[in-house]
C-alpha cells in the first residue's frame, strides 16, 4: 500500500499535513468564518495553527477538525497495519 500526503512544517518545526502554504483554503476562523489574512503555515506555531478549523469548509458535519500532525498519521498507519 501507498500512502502520499503533503507535509509542512509550523514555525517551531512540528510536521503537518497541509498541500497549501497556507492555511486560508482550508481552515477557517473558530466561528466558521474565512480568515482574511493570508497566514503562511511556516509563520505560526503549531499552537497556533489548533486555533483554527479545519473541516467546516467541508461542510457542517465536519466543524470542528484540527489539523493533521505527520506523527499522528504514522501512528494511525501502524495500528492499522498491526
Amino acid at each position: 500500500r501507498i500512502l502520499e500526503t503533503d507535509i509542512k512544517l509550523t514555525s517551531d518545526g512540528v510536521m503537518v499535513l497541509l498541500h497549501d502554504q497556507t492555511i486560508n483554503r482550508t481552515a477557517r476562523k473558530s466561528d466558521g468564518s474565512e480568515i482574511s489574512e493570508e497566514i503562511d503555515i511556516a509563520s505560526i506555531t503549531y499552537e497556533e495553527v489548533l486555533k483554527y478549523d479545519f473541516g467546516v469548509y467541508k461542510g457542517s458535519e465536519f466543524a470542528g477538525e484540527k489539523i493533521i500532525r505527520l506523527e499522528d498519521l504514522l501512528l494511525f498507519a501502524k495500528k492499522k497495519r498491526s
